[in-house]
C-alpha cells in the first residue's frame, strides 16, 4: 500500500500559536455576532476559521469551536460545516477534494420509504475504497443516536467496496466523537469487533487505510503464535505474554496491565509482546513511553538488540513517518502528541504506569486510539485505583502479575536484609541544650550561634548538614557493606542522597575519609553533572569505578546493575512506589559475584531514616493511596463553605463563595482531554444560574465529576497562594459552624504570617494587613463583619505567601554545614536490634570465655583457628557447645546480624583468634625468604602476628587502618616498599584464610 505522504512537522513557536488562537477566537466571536446574517457570510467566516486552525494544537481549537457551538446551538448542518469539517482538516483530510471526502452520499438498502439514505460523510482511500463513514448529529444530541443508521450505511458501502472491505463508523456531534469498530480482530476469532469507544479527533487517511484495508485482512490470533524465546525464556515471562495476547485477541480488550517486580525483565516482556503483535498484524507503529531519558536509552538498546531490522527512533522535533517504534519520555510526548493523528500508533506501551502517570499524563492515554499496555513494578495491592481504571482492570486484578516474593521464592530475584542504622542526631535532632560546652565553643569559633540550633531529626540534611552524622553513614557502608569477589571495600553500592548539596557533601567526605581508594571510587551522579550518563555507564561496568554511586533521583528507578550489593537510604522516602523502585536496584541476580561458583544471594539495605518502619504502618498505606491535589481540596473546601453558609442562613457568605467556585470551573484547562471528557458537566454547571441555585444534584455533579479535574490546573509558582486560600476557606467554614477547630486554624494562620520574610518589599507593603490579622480585636468582631473582612485579607495577602519560610530556616541563607561529633550508633538487623559496639565487645568476650578451654580439643574450633573454612554443621556444633557451657550466651544471635556465611565466619575468627603455632609457621616462611628485614619491618610483622592470633585473619585493606598505620601513615606500602616483599606478605595473608593469591591494592 502507498501510504499518505506527510511532510515533516516542525513545532511552531509559542508566539505563533498564540497569534493563531487569537485570530481564531476573533473569527468565532464574529460568527456568534453574525448568527442571523446570510449563510454565505457565515460560510466565508467558517472557511477563514478553517484556514486559521493551529494544526499543532487541535485540542485548543476544539475548545474555541465548542464555545461557538454552545453559543449558537448548532444544528446538524452547522455542526458538520463548522466542527466536523474542521476536525477533518486538522487530521489532514481535504474536505474540498471529492476523491477524499464526499458528503450526503446516497446509499441504497436503507430503512427509509424510498430505500435510499444519505451518509453525512464518506472518507475514501487513494484507490477509491470507502474506509470510513461519519454520521453527524446536532450538538445537543448524543452521537449514539445515529449508530444504527450509520451501520446501515456501512453495510451498503461494504458491498460496494472491492473485496467487501467494511468501513469504520464514526459518530460525532462536534463535542463527542465515537468510533464503532464492529469488524475488528482476526478472522480466526470470528467477526466480533471492539466495544464502541470515544476518540478525541479523527484518524488520518494513512491510519484509516492501514487499519481497514490491511490490518483486518492480515490479523492473526496472537495467543496462537509462538513468542521469540531469544527475547524471553522464563516461565513467568511466557505467562505474561500469553495473558496479554489473550486479552487483546480472544477477549477483545484494548488495554492490559502487567504488574511485574523490578528486575524480572519488564522491558524484555514488552519488547517480546511488541514483536509478537507486529507479527500478528495487530501493530504497525508502536509508542514506548518511559519517565526518564536513561530508561529511554536503555529501552532503545534492548529494542535494537532483539529487533535489529525494526526502525526504532527517539522522539524528535521532526516527525519520523517511517518509524515503527517511537521511544519518548512522558514530558516530551506531552509536548508533541498532537503532531500525530489519534490513530497513528497501534500500540502504546507505558513503562512505570503508576498514579503520577494517571495524574500528569492521562491526555496521552485518552488521545491515542491504540492498544495500550501498562507496565509497573508497584506491588499489586499498592497500585492506585485510578491506574487499574485507566487500563480497564478491576482493583488488585491486573492482566498479569508476578510479584517480588514469588520471584525470590523461584530464584529469579535475590532477597535483602534490612539494616536500620541510626545515630543520636538522626534519632533526636540537634538541639543547643544537648551540646557540650566544648562543642558550643567550637561552633562559636566557626561563627555559628549554638543557642540558635533547634533542628528536629526529620529536618536534618535539609535544614542543616552535620558532617559527622554523614561520616557515620559512609563508615557503616565501608565497614559493614557486603563485599564482592575483590574483597577490596564494599561491592557496588548506591547511596540515595536528599539533594545535590547533600550528595556533594557525601562525596567530599568520602574523599577525605578514604583517599586510598582513589578519586573515582565514589562518584556523585545527578542532574547537575554533565557527565552523568557516562558515569552511569561506568557504574554499570563490572569491576570498574565508580564502585559507590551517590545518587539524587537518577539511580532510583530503571537502572540495571546486577552487581549492586548495598543500598544506602541516606534520606527519608515517603512514596511507597518509589521506595520499592529503589529497592529494585539491588534485587537482580549476578553469577560468580563473590567468586567462582559463589553467586549473589542477597543484598543489604542500610536504612538511616526509618523508611522500612514507616512503610510498615497504616499511615504509610493511606499516604501512598492519597492523590487529592491542593486545588481539589480547595474546590471541596469552597463547596463546604457554600453549603455551610446556606445551612446557617448566611446569604452574604454564600454569594461571596459561588463566584469563586465559578472562577475555578472556568479555569479548568479545556485543552486537557480529561476535562473534555466532562465538558458537558462543566457547561451544565456554568450555564445560567445553575450554581446560584446550588441544588443537591448540582453539588453532586460538582463533587463527583468536576472536583477531580482540578488536578489538571497548573498552579506552578502559586502553590503558597492556593494553600493560603485553603486555610482561610477552612477557617471561614469553622467560624460559621462555631467549630472547636477554629483555634487550631488560627494558630496555623498566625504561624504562616510569622514566617513571612520581613526584609522583602512586597511583604512590608502589607504590614498593616498582617498586623491586623494578628491582633486580638480583629477576631472579636461580629461574624457578619469578621467573615467579609477575612475574605478581604485573603485576597490581599495571598500574593505574598510565596515569601514564607520553612520553620527554623534563616532568611536568605542556605542550610548550615555543621561538624559536631555524633554518637551512639545503633543497628537493627531484619527487625532486631543489633548490639552497640560496646555490647558487641562484651558479647565477644563472653563467647571467647566459653570457647577458650576447648581450643585444643574441639575439632571445629581447631579448624577455625587453623584458618580452615566452616560448614553449617560446624557452626551448629559451636552454637550447641556455647549454649551447653553458658545458657545465657546464644551464638545463633550472630546469624541474624551476619546472614552472609563469609561475614559470619569472619566474626567468629575475630572472637576465637588463630592458633599461634599456625601463624608462626606461615610467617616463618616470609622471614626465611627475606633475611634482610629492617627493625621497623620486623616490628610491623610481630604486631601483625599478634593481631591475627587474637582476632583471626586480616585482609589486606585492614592493614591500612589502625593499629597498623601507627607505624607508618601509609600502612604496609610505607613499611614494605619492595614489590616482592609486598607480594609475599599478601600470599601469607591469603593462606591464613584458605584463599588463592589475588592482586592487592599495593601490587596492582
Amino acid at each position: 500500500m502507498a501510504f499518505q505522504t506527510v511532510k515533516p512537522v516542525v513545532a511552531p513557536s509559542p508566539q505563533h500559536e498564540v497569534e493563531q488562537l487569537e485570530k481564531l477566537r476573533a473569527i468565532t466571536e464574529a460568527l456568534i455576532a453574525e448568527n442571523e446574517q446570510p449563510r454565505e457570510r457565515q460560510a466565508e467566516l467558517t472557511a477563514e476559521a478553517q484556514e486559521s486552525i493551529p494544526k499543532d494544537n487541535q485540542i485548543a481549537f476544539r475548545k474555541t469551536a465548542f464555545d461557538a457551538a454552545e453559543a449558537l446551538h448548532f444544528s446538524e448542518a452547522e455542526t458538520r460545516r463548522r466542527l466536523i469539517d474542521t476536525m477533518l482538516l486538522a487530521a489532514g483530510w481535504d474536505v474540498t477534494d471529492s476523491d477524499q471526502v464526499q458528503m450526503e452520499v446516497p446509499l441504497g438498502g436503507q430503512c427509509t420509504e424510498s430505500g435510499t439514505g444519505y451518509a453525512d460523510y464518506v472518507l475514501y482511500d487513494d484507490d477509491g475504497t470507502a474506509i470510513a463513514v461519519i454520521e453527524a448529529k446536532r450538538t445537543a444530541e448524543s452521537p449514539a443516536k445515529g449508530r444504527k443508521q450509520a451501520q446501515g450505511y456501512a453495510d451498503a458501502l461494504e458491498k460496494q467496496n472491492t473485496k467487501n472491505v467494511r468501513p469504520l463508523i464514526i459518530l460525532s456531534n462536534g463535542y463527542e466523537t465515537t468510533l464503532v469498530d464492529d469488524r475488528g480482530g482476526p478472522a480466526s476469532l470470528g467477526v466480533r469487533g471492539y466495544a464502541d469507544r470515544q476518540i478525541y479527533g479523527l484518524p488520518s487517511k494513512d491510519s484509516l487505510g492501514y487499519r481497514v484495508k490491511y490490518q483486518r485482512g492480515n490479523m492473526q490470533d496472537p495467543a496462537g503464535l509462538a513468542h521469540r524465546s531469544d527475547i524471553v525464556n522464563r516461565p513467568y515471562q511466557v505467562e505474561a505474554i500469553k495473558a496479554v495476547a489473550e486479552c487483546f485477541g480472544e477477549r477483545r480488550r484494548r488495554k492490559a496491565l502487567i504488574v511485574q517486580a523490578t528486575g524480572t525483565g519488564k522491558t524484555r516482556v514488552a519488547i517480546a509482546l511488541a514483536e509478537l503483535l507486529m507479527r500478528a498484524g495487530f501493530a504497525k507503529r508502536i509508542l514506548f513511553l518511559c519517565d526518564r531519558k536513561e530508561l529511554r536509552r536503555q529501552a532503545k538498546n534492548t529494542f535494537t538488540q532483539f529487533m535489529p531490522d525494526c526502525n526504532v527512533t527517539v522522539l524528535s522535533r521532526i516527525k519520523d513517518i517511517g518509524a515503527q517504534v517511537v521511544l519518548a519520555t512522558y514530558p516530551a510526548m506531552m509536548k508533541r502528541f498532537q503532531d500525530y493523528d489519534v490513530a497513528w500508533f497501534d500500540l502504546v506501551i507505558a513503562d512505570e504506569s503508576h498514579r503520577s502517570i494517571y495524574n500528569k499524563y492521562r491526555d496521552l492515554f485518552l488521545y491515542f486510539d491504540a492498544l495500550q499496555l501498562g507496565l509497573t513494578a508497584t506491588p499489586r495491592h499498592k497500585v492506585s485505583h485510578n491506574t487499574y481504571a485507566m487500563f480497564d482492570c478491576k482493583v488488585e486484578d491486573p492482566t498479569y502479575f508476578y510479584e517480588y516474593e514469588r520471584a525470590v521464592d523461584e530464584g529469579y530475584l535475590v532477597d535483602f536484609t534490612p539494616v536500620a542504622v541510626t545515630s543520636r542526631f538522626l534519632r533526636e535532632g540537634i538541639h543547643s541544650d544537648q551540646l557540650s560546652e566544648k562543642e558550643k565553643q567550637r561552633l562559636e569559633e566557626e561563627g555559628i550561634d549554638p543557642e540558635s540550633l533547634d533542628i528536629e531529626a526529620e529536618r536534618l540534611d535539609k535544614q542543616a548538614y552535620n558532617k559527622d552524622t554523614n561520616r557515620k553513614i559512609l563508615q557503616n557502608l565501608m565497614e559493614n557493606g557486603l563485599r564482592d569477589a575483590t574483597e577490596n571495600g564494599p561491592g557496588k553500592s548506591i547511596i540515595f542522597a536528599r539533594n545535590h548539596v547533600h550528595a556533594e557533601l557525601l562525596g567530599k567526605l568520602f574523599q577525605e575519609m578514604y583517599p586510598e581508594f582513589g578519586p573515582n571510587y565514589c562518584a556523585v551522579i545527578d542532574n547537575y553533572n554533565p557527565r552523568a550518563e557516562q558515569l552511569i555507564d561506568d557504574f554499570k561496568t563490572p569491576g570498574a569505578d565508580p564502585v559507590i554511586a551517590v545518587s539524587v533521583d537518577m539511580l532510583d528507578t530503571g537502572i540495571d546493575v546486577p552487581e549492586v550489593l548495598n543500598l544506602v537510604f541516606a534520606k527519608p522516602v515517603k512514596s511507597y512506589v518509589k521506595f520499592w523502585q529503589m529497592i529494585g536496584r539491588g534485587t537482580r541476580l549476578c553469577k560468580d559475584l563473590h567468586g567462582p561458583g559463589k553467586d549473589k544471594e542477597r543484598f543489604y539495605l542500610f536504612d538511616h531514616w526509618g523508611n522500612c518502619e514507616y512503610f510498615d504502618t497504616a499511615r504509610a498505606f493511606e499516604g501512598a493511596n492519597s492523590s487529592v491535589s491542593l486545588l481539589e481540596r480547595l474546590f471541596e473546601a469552597r463547596l463546604v463553605l457554600a453549603e455551610t453558609a446556606l445551612n446557617k442562613y448566611d446569604k452574604d457568605s454564600f454569594e461571596r463563595t459561588v463566584p469563586l467556585i465559578r472562577a475555578m470551573l472556568k479555569g479548568l484547562p479545556d485543552n486537557s482531554l480529561p476535562v473534555q471528557e466532562k465538558y458537558r458537566h462543566k457547561l451544565f454547571a456554568l450555564s445560567g444560574s445553575t450554581l446560584e441555585r446550588f441544588e443537591p444534584a448540582t453539588v453532586e455533579v460538582l463533587r463527583r465529576e468536576l472536583a477531580p479535574l482540578m488536578r489538571y490546573v497548573s498552579i506552578r509558582g502559586e502553590k503558597d497562594a492556593y494553600a493560603f486560600d485553603l486555610l482561610l476557606t477552612e477557617l471561614q467554614s469553622a467560624l460559621l459552624r462555631e467549630s472547636a477547630g477554629v483555634e487550631g486554624l488560627r494558630a496555623e494562620l498566625d504561624n504562616a504570617l510569622a514566617g513571612l520574610q520581613t526584609n522583602i518589599t512586597a511583604v512590608r507593603d502589607k504590614f498593616e494587613h498582617i498586623k491586623t490579622l494578628r491582633e486580638k480585636c480583629f477576631w472579636q468582631q461580629a461574624l457578619s463583619e469578621l467573615l467579609p473582612a477575612l475574605e478581604e485579607k485573603r485576597q490581599t495577602l495571598r500574593g505574598i505567601m510565596q515569601y514564607s519560610l520553612a520553620p527554623g530556616t534563616p532568611p536568605g541563607l542556605p542550610p548550615l554545614v555543621l561538624d559536631i561529633a555524633d554518637s551512639d550508633v545503633r543497628y537493627t538487623v531484619g527487625g532486631r536490634l543489633r548490639p552497640s559496639a560496646q555490647d558487641m565487645r562484651e558479647y565477644r568476650e563472653r563467647v571467647r570465655g566459653v570457647l577458650e578451654p576447648h581450643f585444643l580439643t574441639d575439632p571445629t574450633l581447631r579448624k577455625l583457628r587453623r584458618g580452615e573454612g566452616l560448614t553449617d554443621g560446624d557452626f551448629d556444633r559451636l552454637a550447641s557447645l556455647v549454649l551447653t557451657q553458658n545458657a545465657g550466651v546464644d551464638l545463633a544471635d550472630l546469624r541474624d546480624f551476619y546472614p552472609a556465611a563469609s561475614q559470619l565466619e569472619k566474626e567468629l575468627r575475630a572472637i576465637v583468634g588463630m592458633d599461634a603455632e599456625i601463624v608462626r609457621e606461615r610467617f616463618a616462611v616470609f622471614f626465611h625468604n627475606h633475611p634482610s628485614l629492617s627493625s621497623l619491618q620486623i616490628a610491623f610483622l610481630n604486631l601483625l602476628q599478634k593481631h591475627i592470633q587474637a582476632y583471626g585473619p586480616v585482609r589486606l585493606e585492614n592493614l591500612y587502618e589502625a593499629p597498623f598505620t601507627h607505624m607508618n601513615a601509609e600502612g604496609p606500602d610505607g613499611v614494605f616498599p619492595e614489590e616482592e616483599q609486598m607480594r609475599d606478605l599478601i600470599h601469607v595473608l591469603h593462606s591464613l584464610v584458605g584463599e588463592p593469591d589475588k592482586p592487592g591494592r599495593a601490587s596492582a
